[in-house]
């Protein structure tokens, strides 16, 4: 394709073969894009007579793209983005301080670091529109993929590519259980402690689960037995009570543990390593208010990194001693 081939190609012809492209129809897509069925029509048969080639293929009132169409259609909608998201970087400098993000997290992210992140992030733009959506990890890399969300805060997954995510923090699971517990007298714990124990878990469709019953299978620990809740609070209070011992990452419980409602050790014979990732859209670049949000995000997950949290609850725990979890949204010295 020639310089003077591109040049004869305009945005409303592009607009146009997206909008037939996504909605499948003349009539759904001049409805959108506020213009005549004609319009389209001829909007469409301009490309095809610049290109050389049929882009579309009618069935009936439905139309279907050809190879040289599907083509097309994955460069168009790039080029669409990256004018959308130029347009809105252009508003955003010229009224400093302002712009929009739609960002999923997990219920432990929205707690954990989250906080921290919206403060820092509110100093840099402080009119933004900022919307926050809850959900397991899966279900936010699907609102992701559909366009709902413009980045994803949660665990990686073994199957997702790289270049996909940019890496936060890593942590790694631990046993939470209350002072009264018989675990809270025993300085170790052998392989026979683990039997007749009612663990408390995350719910069964999530990554975190996957790990802990993976775990179960190596120390032959029934699953069954083991009650799952839809979130950490949950794990946190049934553990604070009695009713069983808790599995999660000490940061979760970061208060709890040092009040002293909470009791911590490391799970013994296993790598209960996670790593937190921010996902990200694969078909556009960042925008100005999306890159700073991402940047002050990994900058809270290495100090939370860095802190020794894991560490130092485990050990003061073990030793009998008061408990004292530095605060990851501090910073440091």
């Amino acid at each position: 394709m020639g310089r003077a081939t591109e040049l004869a190609i305009d945005l409303r012809q592009l607009r146009a073969f997206e909008a037939l492209a996504r909605l499948g129809g003349f009539t759904a897509a001049a409805k959108e894009l506020f213009v005549t069925q004609s319009a389209v029509s001829h909007s469409i048969k301009a490309l095809e007579e610049i290109l050389g080639c049929q882009l579309i293929e009618r069935q009936g009132r439905k139309i279907d793209l050809t190879d040289q169409g599907r083509a097309l259609l994955m460069r168009a909608r790039r080029i669409l983005e990256e004018l959308r998201v130029g347009v809105s970087e252009v508003g955003d400098l010229h009224y400093w301080g302002r712009g929009r993000i739609r960002v999923g997290v997990t219920a432990s992210m929205g707690t954990g670091l989250l906080p921290a992140v919206l403060r820092e992030f509110r100093e840099s733009f402080p009119d933004a529109d900022i919307e926050v959506e809850t959900g397991n990890t899966l279900e936010l890399l699907d609102r992701l993929q559909a366009g709902a969300i413009n980045m994803a805060l949660g665990l990686r997954p073994d199957h997702v590519k790289t270049g996909t995510y940019r890496h936060l923090f890593s942590d790694s699971l631990h046993f939470v259980f209350s002072p009264i517990h018989p675990w809270a007298e025993r300085a170790t714990l052998g392989a026979s402690d683990l039997f007749d124990v009612r663990f408390v878990v995350y719910g069964e469709h999530t990554q975190t689960f996957k790990l802990v019953d993976q775990w179960f299978g190596v120390n032959h620990i029934r699953a069954s037995s083991a009650l799952r809740v839809g979130s950490m609070e949950a794990i946190k209070e049934f553990a604070r009570v009695g009713v069983g011992v808790g599995v999660l990452a000490p940061w979760v419980a970061r208060t709890e543990i040092e009040n002293g409602q909470l009791m911590v050790r490391e799970i013994p014979g296993a790598d209960m390593t996670r790593e937190w990732v921010a996902y990200l859209p694969t078909n556009r670049r960042l925008s100005l208010a999306e890159e700073t949000f991402l940047g002050i995000s990994e900058i809270v997950g290495r100090d939370l990194e860095r802190s020794g949290t894991l560490q130092a609850a485990t050990k003061k725990t073990l030793s009998g001693g008061s408990t004292s979890v530095p605060d990851p949204c501090e910073s440091k010295s």
